[in-house]
Protein backbone atom coordinates (compact mmCIF):
# COMPACT_ATOMS: atom_id res chain seq x y z
CA UNK A 1 0.00 0.00 0.00
CA UNK A 2 0.81 3.64 -0.20
CA UNK A 3 -0.97 6.76 0.22
CA UNK A 4 -1.34 9.78 -2.23
CA UNK A 5 -1.47 13.47 -1.75
CA UNK A 6 -1.99 16.29 -3.73
CA UNK A 7 -0.17 19.88 -3.12
CA UNK A 8 0.31 23.34 -5.41
CA UNK A 9 3.37 24.26 -6.67
CA UNK A 10 4.77 27.91 -5.28
CA UNK A 11 3.12 30.49 -7.78
CA UNK A 12 5.96 32.59 -7.88
CA UNK A 13 9.04 30.37 -8.77
CA UNK A 14 11.59 30.31 -11.50
CA UNK A 15 12.26 27.34 -13.58
CA UNK A 16 15.23 26.68 -12.89
CA UNK A 17 15.03 27.92 -8.95
CA UNK A 18 15.82 23.96 -7.24
CA UNK A 19 12.55 22.95 -4.32
CA UNK A 20 13.58 20.01 -2.29
CA UNK A 21 9.95 18.71 -1.59
CA UNK A 22 8.67 17.15 1.07
CA UNK A 23 5.69 15.95 3.28
CA UNK A 24 5.20 16.66 6.53
CA UNK A 25 3.17 15.33 9.13
CA UNK A 26 3.74 18.24 12.13
CA UNK A 27 4.01 21.12 10.35
CA UNK A 28 7.50 21.47 8.95
CA UNK A 29 8.92 20.54 11.90
CA UNK A 30 10.39 16.91 10.46
CA UNK A 31 10.18 15.85 6.59
CA UNK A 32 10.09 12.51 4.64
CA UNK A 33 13.94 11.81 3.51
CA UNK A 34 11.83 11.88 0.02
CA UNK A 35 12.86 14.56 -1.87
CA UNK A 36 12.40 15.62 -5.74
CA UNK A 37 11.97 19.32 -7.60
CA UNK A 38 9.60 21.37 -8.37
CA UNK A 39 8.65 23.41 -12.05
CA UNK A 40 6.36 26.00 -12.39
CA UNK A 41 6.45 28.63 -14.80
CA UNK A 42 3.58 29.84 -16.46
CA UNK A 43 1.80 32.50 -19.26
CA UNK A 44 -1.29 33.82 -19.42
CA UNK A 45 -3.46 32.12 -22.47
CA UNK A 46 -6.06 34.72 -24.19
CA UNK A 47 -8.71 33.38 -26.31
CA UNK A 48 -9.19 36.72 -28.50
CA UNK A 49 -12.27 37.30 -26.18
CA UNK A 50 -10.33 38.59 -23.15
CA UNK A 51 -8.42 42.15 -22.81
CA UNK A 52 -6.32 43.35 -19.68
CA UNK A 53 -7.68 47.09 -18.73
CA UNK A 54 -5.48 49.64 -16.20
CA UNK A 55 -8.04 50.51 -13.06
CA UNK A 56 -5.17 51.90 -11.53
CA UNK A 57 -2.95 54.60 -13.34
CA UNK A 58 -0.11 52.66 -14.56
CA UNK A 59 2.70 54.56 -15.52
CA UNK A 60 6.12 54.52 -16.91
CA UNK A 61 9.18 55.53 -19.26
CA UNK A 62 9.62 51.54 -20.69
CA UNK A 63 7.23 48.86 -21.38
CA UNK A 64 8.36 45.48 -22.13
CA UNK A 65 6.05 42.13 -22.90
CA UNK A 66 7.14 38.39 -24.23
CA UNK A 67 3.80 37.01 -26.49
CA UNK A 68 2.82 34.19 -28.67
CA UNK A 69 0.63 34.95 -31.32
CA UNK A 70 -1.01 31.22 -31.46
CA UNK A 71 -4.28 32.29 -34.01
CA UNK A 72 -4.44 34.65 -36.39
CA UNK A 73 -7.56 37.55 -35.84
CA UNK A 74 -10.34 38.02 -38.45
CA UNK A 75 -9.80 41.52 -37.30
CA UNK A 76 -7.12 43.19 -35.45
CA UNK A 77 -5.85 42.51 -32.12
CA UNK A 78 -3.98 45.01 -29.73
CA UNK A 79 -0.96 43.52 -27.86
CA UNK A 80 -0.17 46.47 -26.10
CA UNK A 81 -1.79 50.37 -25.57
CA UNK A 82 -0.53 53.13 -24.27
CA UNK A 83 -1.74 57.00 -23.91
CA UNK A 84 -2.82 58.56 -27.39
CA UNK A 85 -2.89 54.86 -28.85
CA UNK A 86 1.11 54.61 -28.58
CA UNK A 87 1.37 51.02 -28.77
CA UNK A 88 1.62 47.18 -31.27
CA UNK A 89 -1.02 45.94 -33.05
CA UNK A 90 -0.99 42.78 -34.82
CA UNK A 91 -3.16 42.96 -38.15
CA UNK A 92 -3.05 41.17 -41.52
CA UNK A 93 -0.67 38.77 -39.50
CA UNK A 94 1.64 41.12 -38.79
CA UNK A 95 3.18 43.34 -35.67
CA UNK A 96 3.01 46.78 -35.90
CA UNK A 97 4.39 49.60 -33.98
CA UNK A 98 1.64 52.18 -33.87
CA UNK A 99 0.19 55.79 -32.84
CA UNK A 100 -3.21 56.19 -33.12
CA UNK A 101 -4.14 55.00 -36.28
CA UNK A 102 -0.76 55.09 -37.95
CA UNK A 103 1.60 52.12 -38.32
CA UNK A 104 5.19 53.67 -37.52
CA UNK A 105 6.69 50.68 -38.55
CA UNK A 106 7.21 46.64 -38.58
CA UNK A 107 9.94 43.61 -39.16
CA UNK A 108 8.31 43.05 -42.27
CA UNK A 109 6.60 39.47 -43.07
CA UNK A 110 4.26 37.59 -41.51
CA UNK A 111 4.94 37.59 -37.55
CA UNK A 112 5.24 33.54 -37.02
CA UNK A 113 3.30 32.27 -34.75
CA UNK A 114 3.70 29.71 -31.72
CA UNK A 115 6.65 31.61 -31.01
CA UNK A 116 7.89 33.45 -28.93
CA UNK A 117 8.32 37.26 -29.30
CA UNK A 118 9.54 40.60 -27.34
CA UNK A 119 8.41 43.47 -27.69
CA UNK A 120 9.17 46.88 -26.17
CA UNK A 121 8.49 50.90 -25.88
CA UNK A 122 11.13 53.37 -24.49
CA UNK A 123 10.00 57.32 -24.07
CA UNK A 124 13.29 59.46 -22.89
CA UNK A 125 12.45 63.47 -23.20
CA UNK A 126 10.35 63.13 -26.23
CA UNK A 127 11.94 60.56 -28.55
CA UNK A 128 10.46 57.43 -28.74
CA UNK A 129 11.91 53.87 -29.63
CA UNK A 130 10.17 50.60 -30.37
CA UNK A 131 11.80 47.11 -30.78
CA UNK A 132 10.58 44.52 -31.78
CA UNK A 133 12.65 40.89 -31.37
CA UNK A 134 15.57 43.06 -30.04
CA UNK A 135 15.34 45.46 -33.28
CA UNK A 136 14.63 48.63 -33.62
CA UNK A 137 11.59 49.32 -35.73
CA UNK A 138 10.57 53.02 -34.77
CA UNK A 139 13.14 55.67 -33.32
CA UNK A 140 11.37 58.92 -33.93
CA UNK A 141 10.77 62.29 -31.70
CA UNK A 142 7.15 62.61 -30.60
CA UNK A 143 5.66 64.74 -27.45
CA UNK A 144 5.76 64.45 -23.97
CA UNK A 145 2.39 64.11 -21.87
CA UNK A 146 1.55 65.53 -18.69
CA UNK A 147 1.92 62.61 -16.89
CA UNK A 148 3.83 60.48 -19.38
CA UNK A 149 2.57 57.83 -21.21
CA UNK A 150 0.13 55.41 -19.22
CA UNK A 151 -1.01 51.97 -19.83
CA UNK A 152 -4.28 51.98 -21.67
CA UNK A 153 -4.69 47.60 -22.14
CA UNK A 154 -2.80 44.72 -22.76
CA UNK A 155 -4.42 41.70 -24.97
CA UNK A 156 -7.36 42.98 -25.98
CA UNK A 157 -8.77 40.84 -29.02
CA UNK A 158 -5.07 38.48 -29.28
CA UNK A 159 -5.65 34.88 -29.23
CA UNK A 160 -2.14 34.42 -27.59
CA UNK A 161 0.07 33.96 -24.89
CA UNK A 162 1.56 36.98 -22.56
CA UNK A 163 4.13 36.84 -19.76
CA UNK A 164 6.79 39.49 -18.27
CA UNK A 165 4.97 42.12 -19.16
CA UNK A 166 7.36 44.63 -16.65
CA UNK A 167 6.87 48.64 -16.90
CA UNK A 168 10.37 50.15 -15.53
CA UNK A 169 10.11 53.99 -13.95
CA UNK A 170 12.78 55.19 -16.54
CA UNK A 171 13.95 55.16 -19.85
CA UNK A 172 16.27 51.74 -20.69
CA UNK A 173 19.01 51.99 -23.80
CA UNK A 174 18.20 49.50 -26.35
CA UNK A 175 21.19 47.62 -25.16
CA UNK A 176 19.22 47.21 -21.21
CA UNK A 177 16.52 46.54 -23.24
CA UNK A 178 17.87 43.63 -24.94
CA UNK A 179 19.88 41.85 -22.24
CA UNK A 180 16.79 42.57 -19.89
CA UNK A 181 14.32 40.58 -21.81
CA UNK A 182 16.92 37.48 -20.81
CA UNK A 183 17.10 38.07 -17.23
CA UNK A 184 14.85 37.84 -14.22
CA UNK A 185 13.96 40.83 -12.97
CA UNK A 186 15.59 41.27 -9.22
CA UNK A 187 15.04 44.63 -8.77
CA UNK A 188 11.54 46.04 -8.11
CA UNK A 189 12.53 49.18 -7.06
CA UNK A 190 13.26 50.71 -10.91
CA UNK A 191 9.60 49.18 -11.57
CA UNK A 192 6.57 50.73 -11.88
CA UNK A 193 4.40 47.20 -12.53
CA UNK A 194 5.44 43.81 -12.83
CA UNK A 195 3.17 41.61 -14.11
CA UNK A 196 4.41 37.63 -14.55
CA UNK A 197 1.40 35.86 -14.61
CA UNK A 198 2.22 33.00 -12.77
CA UNK A 199 -0.96 31.59 -11.85
CA UNK A 200 -2.21 34.95 -10.40
CA UNK A 201 -2.63 38.75 -12.32
CA UNK A 202 -0.11 39.73 -9.00
CA UNK A 203 1.53 43.40 -9.61
CA UNK A 204 4.72 42.27 -7.91
CA UNK A 205 5.99 45.75 -7.23
CA UNK A 206 2.16 46.51 -5.21
CA UNK A 207 1.25 49.51 -7.57
CA UNK A 208 -0.94 48.56 -9.83
CA UNK A 209 -4.15 46.62 -10.40
CA UNK A 210 -5.78 45.39 -13.90
CA UNK A 211 -9.36 44.54 -14.68
CA UNK A 212 -9.35 41.44 -16.79
CA UNK A 213 -12.35 41.62 -19.38
CA UNK A 214 -13.65 37.78 -20.30
CA UNK A 215 -11.45 36.78 -16.83
CA UNK A 216 -13.17 33.31 -17.30
CA UNK A 217 -12.30 32.68 -20.93
CA UNK A 218 -8.36 33.45 -19.72
CA UNK A 219 -6.19 30.65 -18.58
CA UNK A 220 -2.71 30.22 -17.30
CA UNK A 221 -0.49 27.27 -18.96
CA UNK A 222 3.19 25.85 -18.73
CA UNK A 223 5.56 27.25 -21.17
CA UNK A 224 9.27 27.29 -21.88
CA UNK A 225 10.74 30.57 -21.03
CA UNK A 226 13.25 32.09 -22.78
CA UNK A 227 14.42 34.51 -19.95
CA UNK A 228 14.98 31.57 -18.14
CA UNK A 229 18.33 29.17 -18.70
CA UNK A 230 17.77 25.71 -20.32
CA UNK A 231 19.15 22.76 -18.86
CA UNK A 232 20.63 19.82 -21.09
CA UNK A 233 20.95 16.42 -20.03
CA UNK A 234 21.77 14.65 -22.49
CA UNK A 235 22.77 14.54 -26.16
CA UNK A 236 21.85 11.38 -27.96
CA UNK A 237 21.06 9.78 -25.14
CA UNK A 238 24.53 10.42 -23.07
CA UNK A 239 26.15 12.62 -20.77
CA UNK A 240 29.42 12.66 -22.70
CA UNK A 241 28.29 11.51 -26.80
CA UNK A 242 30.67 11.45 -29.56
CA UNK A 243 29.54 13.64 -31.65
CA UNK A 244 31.01 13.18 -35.38
CA UNK A 245 31.73 16.55 -37.78
CA UNK A 246 28.63 16.90 -40.19
CA UNK A 247 27.19 14.18 -38.57
CA UNK A 248 22.79 14.01 -38.69
CA UNK A 249 20.95 15.84 -35.94
CA UNK A 250 22.04 15.64 -32.39
CA UNK A 251 18.79 14.74 -29.82
CA UNK A 252 19.07 17.25 -26.51
CA UNK A 253 16.88 16.32 -24.24
CA UNK A 254 16.85 18.77 -21.46
CA UNK A 255 14.29 21.16 -19.92
CA UNK A 256 13.26 24.27 -20.08
CA UNK A 257 13.42 24.89 -23.73
CA UNK A 258 11.65 27.69 -25.70
CA UNK A 259 10.65 27.80 -28.93
CA UNK A 260 11.98 30.97 -30.55
CA UNK A 261 14.12 32.30 -33.29
CA UNK A 262 17.07 32.64 -30.55
CA UNK A 263 16.80 28.64 -29.99
CA UNK A 264 20.26 27.45 -31.04
CA UNK A 265 22.35 24.96 -29.96
CA UNK A 266 26.04 26.43 -29.07
CA UNK A 267 29.18 24.08 -28.99
CA UNK A 268 32.34 25.37 -27.32
CA UNK A 269 33.83 26.46 -24.73
CA UNK A 270 31.58 27.97 -21.21
CA UNK A 271 32.57 29.73 -18.39
CA UNK A 272 30.06 30.74 -15.71
CA UNK A 273 28.61 34.28 -16.30
CA UNK A 274 26.60 34.36 -12.57
CA UNK A 275 24.70 32.47 -10.43
CA UNK A 276 21.00 33.62 -9.42
CA UNK A 277 20.74 33.14 -5.58
CA UNK A 278 18.19 34.62 -3.01
CA UNK A 279 19.36 37.82 -3.47
CA UNK A 280 19.60 40.06 -6.41
CA UNK A 281 22.74 40.99 -8.23
CA UNK A 282 21.37 45.03 -7.58
CA UNK A 283 20.26 44.06 -4.39
CA UNK A 284 16.86 42.88 -5.51
CA UNK A 285 15.08 40.47 -3.28
CA UNK A 286 13.95 37.66 -5.10
CA UNK A 287 11.59 36.59 -2.33
CA UNK A 288 7.49 36.47 -3.37
CA UNK A 289 5.35 39.45 -1.83
CA UNK A 290 4.22 36.76 0.85
CA UNK A 291 7.32 36.79 2.04
CA UNK A 292 8.60 33.12 1.42
CA UNK A 293 12.06 32.49 -0.12
CA UNK A 294 11.95 31.74 -3.96
CA UNK A 295 15.36 29.72 -4.22
CA UNK A 296 18.05 28.51 -1.67
CA UNK A 297 20.60 27.63 -3.88
CA UNK A 298 19.42 29.65 -6.66
CA UNK A 299 20.95 28.20 -10.41
CA UNK A 300 24.69 28.36 -12.64
CA UNK A 301 24.12 30.53 -15.78
CA UNK A 302 26.90 29.92 -18.24
CA UNK A 303 27.91 32.68 -21.31
CA UNK A 304 28.98 30.33 -24.45
CA UNK A 305 31.68 31.28 -26.87
CA UNK A 306 32.26 28.69 -29.91
CA UNK A 307 29.67 27.71 -32.94
CA UNK A 308 26.28 27.21 -33.68
CA UNK A 309 23.90 25.68 -35.35
CA UNK A 310 20.02 25.67 -36.11
CA UNK A 311 18.03 24.02 -33.45
CA UNK A 312 14.15 22.34 -34.00
CA UNK A 313 12.07 22.81 -30.92
CA UNK A 314 10.14 19.25 -30.83
CA UNK A 315 9.11 20.13 -27.03
CA UNK A 316 9.42 21.96 -23.53
CA UNK A 317 12.13 18.63 -22.65
CA UNK A 318 13.38 17.96 -26.27
CA UNK A 319 15.12 19.63 -29.45
CA UNK A 320 17.10 18.67 -32.14
CA UNK A 321 20.51 20.44 -33.66
CA UNK A 322 21.71 20.52 -37.01
CA UNK A 323 25.15 18.62 -36.12
CA UNK A 324 28.17 19.12 -35.07
CA UNK A 325 30.06 22.49 -36.54
CA UNK A 326 32.27 21.90 -39.88
CA UNK A 327 34.96 21.99 -38.35
CA UNK A 328 37.18 20.03 -36.37
CA UNK A 329 36.77 20.38 -32.69
CA UNK A 330 36.57 18.92 -28.78
CA UNK A 331 33.23 21.17 -27.08
CA UNK A 332 33.36 20.88 -23.49
CA UNK A 333 30.01 21.32 -23.26
CA UNK A 334 27.09 21.00 -25.80
CA UNK A 335 24.03 23.61 -24.98
CA UNK A 336 21.09 25.11 -26.35
CA UNK A 337 21.09 28.94 -25.83
CA UNK A 338 18.12 30.71 -25.68
CA UNK A 339 18.87 34.21 -24.69
CA UNK A 340 21.51 35.60 -27.48
CA UNK A 341 24.60 33.70 -26.56
CA UNK A 342 23.88 34.45 -22.48
CA UNK A 343 21.23 32.59 -20.40
CA UNK A 344 22.47 28.90 -20.95
CA UNK A 345 22.80 25.88 -18.43
CA UNK A 346 25.17 23.61 -19.87
CA UNK A 347 25.47 19.53 -20.03
CA UNK A 348 25.91 18.18 -16.45
CA UNK A 349 28.65 16.34 -15.68
CA UNK A 350 32.69 16.41 -15.80
CA UNK A 351 34.49 19.64 -17.67
CA UNK A 352 37.05 16.60 -18.29
CA UNK A 353 34.66 14.84 -20.40
CA UNK A 354 35.13 16.08 -23.61
CA UNK A 355 32.19 16.31 -26.78
CA UNK A 356 33.71 15.05 -29.97
CA UNK A 357 32.79 17.31 -32.55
Amino acid sequence: FWETVTCDAPPASFPTDRYELGVSNDAGVSLANTRTKVYTEHALELDGSVALIADTKVVGATYTLWFQITQPTLTFATLLELSNGLGFTYEDEVVHAVYGNSKLGSLGGKTSLNEWHHLSIAVDEGQTRMLLDAQVVVDVAMPNLAGGYALQSVGNNLKGVLDEFRVYSSALTTEEIVRGAFRRELDLSRMSAYYRFNQDFLDYTRNTTLSVLGKSNAKFVSVGAPWEPTTVYSANGARSPEVSEGSDAIAIEGFNFARSKWLTCKFGESGLDFAYSGIGRNGGDLSRPDGVQQSIDGSEVFVVSGSETPATYVSITEATCEGAPAEPRQARRALLDLGVGETTVGLPGDESDPIDG
